[in-house]
């Protein structure tokens, strides 16, 4: 327990690099120059490639012709076919696997690299992977995985359909992002960091069946199989959660939800500007983007009018729908605070957030004579069936915060975590959006302004489109 509050506490002091990157496919794709720029590499071209010379006087190639990534003779395979498009100081691979050769490259100097999906850009923990071995072996139609750790760790899995995801919290891996599959019973393994913690997706070809056993406080093993001629479906065991039939989750119905409203204003800018104006107009705005991208949009509210929160959530749950956005103006007593954050519904990990979290829910118990206040019995209940939806909220959250940020060019203050009571009654993945500090008078004008309103209303899109094509795969 007490390596696994020493990692955690280090987790926070992580050393960030900021890079451009494009999309391609799934993947963030980060360029040789933008690498040799961050990185202070050298670089020479010739006709099959790239060489990158680090500080440190370490070689690493990319073959083109071959799409093959070297390290100290290590041959890294890439997933996609590399094409050179122009000038080759462009050309760009995937960051997951810049942040792969720079662990074999850098593992004598302790400096471990990683590339977070979630807020797009590199960090480094000075200290060795914490889970040790990630083991794959193939027995006739089941997929048997090792995982060994430090103690302190505790795997969990999360299915939908035929995506399965191996969830490590705090936890951090040192070897291949990206696992080629046995083409009978899965596709690929791809590995994905987050600064607070790993996730081992796995893609199969069809719905699967699994078993966990916890050997011991430093290794979990499970096995995946076919569901054709296996009965009862998956066990309910600690630390996982139920194996799930349910069809691929296709993104249609989305539920915006224009926070505060009527008699409850809201957050007040330094100008007077009421938080409730902003996010309906931002949520009209929303709701008119997301049309244009194919989906069905409900607003919760389309005029000046209050709201309690149980008619918010019956209105998503009632419309079945498949996304729940809450819009919100972010407020701070100190008006040079700014920046864009989105949270989804989980425990609150800072102050911070839970000082947001607590000026939100103010607005439900002061304006409905505290009965939308939960009592312990039904947050429990309530959180109990929400965390059906965590993983998929918090990939949301990151989707749309990287879309604002990207259209906006607010300050990225990233995904957090909090108790919102909004998002505790409804039954699908879940955010609210702070779009930006009402408090902070250069963003109130921001605020005020149609078209910087519509530019997070396109970025919350972005982001909304980015999850649709990952969830829907």
């Amino acid at each position: 327990m007490k390596l696994f509050l020493f990692n955690l506490l280090l987790i926070t002091a992580f050393k960030t690099y900021t890079v451009r990157y494009s999309m391609f496919s799934s993947w963030d794709m980060v360029s040789v120059q933008e690498i040799a720029h961050t990185f202070d590499f050298d670089y020479a071209i010739s006709s099959r490639g790239v060489a990158l010379s680090d500080p440190y006087g370490n070689i690493v190639t990319i073959d083109t012709v071959s799409s093959q990534l070297v390290v100290y003779g290590n041959k890294i395979d890439l997933p996609i076919v590399l094409k050179r498009r122009g000038n080759i100081k462009k050309f760009a691979i995937p960051a997951d696997f810049w942040a792969q050769a720079f662990r074999i490259l850098w593992q004598k100097y302790d400096r471990y690299i990683y590339w977070d999906v979630l807020n797009h850009n590199f960090f480094e923990i000075p200290y060795k992977p914490s889970i040790h071995r990630f083991l794959i072996t193939h027995k006739f139609d089941t997929l048997v995985v090792k995982i060994s750790y430090d103690k302190g760790l505790l795997p969990k899995v999360f299915t939908n359909s035929d995506t399965v995801k191996i969830w490590v919290k705090a936890g951090f891996y040192g070897g291949p992002c990206w696992i080629e599959g046995d083409h009978k019973l899965y596709q690929f393994a791809r590995i994905k960091h987050a600064r607070n913690g790993v996730a081992f997706k796995f893609r199969f070809y069809q719905s699967v069946g699994y078993r966990f056993k916890r050997v011991s406080d430093t290794l979990s093993v499970f096995k995946f199989f076919r569901k054709s001629g296996v009965g009862g479906g998956g066990s309910r065991v600690a630390g996982t959660r139920r194996e799930r039939a349910a069809p691929r989750r296709k993104i249609k119905t989305i539920v915006v939800d224009a926070g505060h409203g009527g008699k409850d204003p809201g957050a007040i800018g330094y100008h007077g500007t009421l938080e409730k104006d902003i996010a309906l107009a931002i949520a009209k705005k929303l709701k008119k983007e997301l049309q244009k991208r194919g989906f069905k949009v409900i607003l919760t509210r389309s005029r000046d009018r209050y709201l309690t929160l149980e008619q918010r959530t019956k209105i998503a749950n009632d419309a079945h729908a498949d996304l729940f956005i809450s819009i919100h103006c972010n407020w701070n007593r100190k008006s040079i605070v700014g920046g864009t954050e989105v949270y989804f519904l989980s425990t609150a990990k800072t102050t911070w957030e839970r000082a947001v979290a607590m000026r939100e829910n103010a607005s439900f118990m002061k304006y409905n004579g505290n009965k939308d206040k939960l009592n312990k019995l039904d947050a429990i209940l309530l959180d109990m069936a929400q965390t059906e939806f965590l993983q998929e909220s918090e990939d949301l959250a990151g989707y749309i915060q990287h879309g604002i940020v990207a259209r906006t060019g607010l300050l990225n203050r990233g995904v957090k975590q909090a108790g919102f009571y909004v998002l505790y009654k409804v039954f699908m993945p879940a955010v609210l959006v702070e779009t930006a500090f009402i408090s902070n008078p250069v963003e109130e004008r921001k605020l005020k302004n149609p078209d910087f309103q519509w530019r997070i209303a396109r970025g919350i899109a972005d982001g909304v489109v980015r999850f649709k094509s990952a969830y829907e795969r």
